[in-house]
C-alpha cells in the first residue's frame, strides 16, 4: 500500500501474514477448501519441471 499522504513513510517495512489472517471466515473459497480435496494435483504434476523443483 502506499502512503501518498505521509511522505516519510518507510517503505522497507515488511510483515509476515497468513491466509487464515487476510481472508474472512465466511469467504467463498474456504468453503470450497473444505468440501473438495485438491491433493489430485499431486500427481496430475508428478514428472513436471515445476515439481521436481519443490520438494513438498
Amino acid at each position: 500500500m502506499f502512503h501518498k499522504e505521509k511522505p516519510d513513510y518507510n517503505r522497507r517495512q515488511f510483515g509476515f501474514y497468513t491466509i487464515d489472517e487476510l481472508v474472512p471466515e465466511d469467504h467463498f473459497l474456504r468453503q470450497v477448501d473444505k468440501e473438495v480435496d485438491f491433493d489430485f494435483i499431486y500427481d496430475l504434476v508428478e514428472g513436471t519441471t515445476a515439481s521436481t523443483c519443490w520438494s513438498l
